[in-house]
């Protein structure tokens, strides 16, 4: 495999990856602005950052109203993880690997929103901690729903260990645990790497959003796609039998995908931006 063709795979695959995590980013903003608007809470904005409200103008607050603004959309990705999960199960690696790529990292996105959520909780008032202060729930319980989500991570990674393999392209890259590794770290793990640092310089340099918003919301979703990532690759660590049949798609280029992709995040952000 010629450096050309590998780097073609990484630019095909941080394009998938990318539009992935925009997809499900805008989809949870989505349910937040829906939920907002439901409740009638006023002055609410949609940017590509955050969804902003007046909570201190807000009166008519109900424990309801509070599970619908601060803990529906979180169930609402988990939702979302399941309805990604059963449109990948009608493709293949075979015959639509970037679909298939695309719905794959779309769950694992959509999981990462629902656990981080949760492990963040005993520490940062937003999302399920602010309905737990509602329900009176003690730091202490939400501290040990926080170790109990920490311990879904391996179970994600072991579940989607041989997935990821399956988009392999040579046997070759099976025959050991570290040509397996170096296959994982340098088609996945380099690429969504450089998603996390794309991502993170267009949050922080939104107006609006600061530092300390992205280390207490964004960036421990990151952490979360990493560590089931690194879990992936522990699994593989070991020998896991897994078929694959040779598939060019992720190798070959497509100047009109990337030419939309860029475009379509590009107008997405500027939208955002000036609305």
């Amino acid at each position: 495999m010629s450096l050309l063709s590998i780097n073609k795979k990484i630019v095909n695959i941080t394009l998938i990856l990318l539009t992935s995590y925009l997809t499900v980013h805008l989809l949870h903003l989505g349910f937040i602005y829906s939920c907002a608007y439901l409740i009638d809470v006023p002055d609410l904005s949609f940017y590509f950052a955050y969804v902003d409200y007046n909570v201190e103008e807000y009166t008519g607050w109900s424990r309801l109203r509070v599970i619908l603004l601060f803990g529906m959309p979180t169930a609402m990705m988990l939702f979302s993880a399941l309805v990604f999960w059963i449109i990948m199960s009608k493709f293949s690696f075979k015959d639509n690997s970037k679909v298939k790529l695309f719905l794959l990292w779309s769950i694992i996105t959509c999981l990462s929103f629902v656990i981080a959520d949760f492990i963040s909780a005993p520490f940062d008032k937003h999302g399920v901690s602010v309905v737990a202060d509602w329900f009176y729930i003690k730091k202490e319980v939400l501290f040990i729903f926080s170790l109990l989500f920490w311990a879904i991570i391996p179970i994600i990674g072991w579940y989607y260990s041989k997935t990821f393999m399956r988009i392999a392209y040579s046997r070759k890259q099976l025959l050991t645990k570290w040509t397996r590794i170096n296959f994982l770290a340098e088609t996945i793990l380099l690429p969504f790497l450089m998603v996390t640092v794309i991502f993170a310089i267009l949050l922080i340099i939104y107006p609006g959003y600061n530092v300390d918003y992205y280390l207490s919301i964004d960036f421990i979703r990151f952490v979360v796609i990493i560590s089931i990532f690194l879990f992936v690759m522990g699994f593989n660590f070991h020998k896991r039998y897994v078929g694959i049949k040779r598939n060019r798609e992720l190798e070959e280029l497509n100047y009109s995908f990337v030419f939309v992709a860029i475009i379509s995040f590009a107008v997405v952000y500027l939208t955002l931006f000036i609305i």
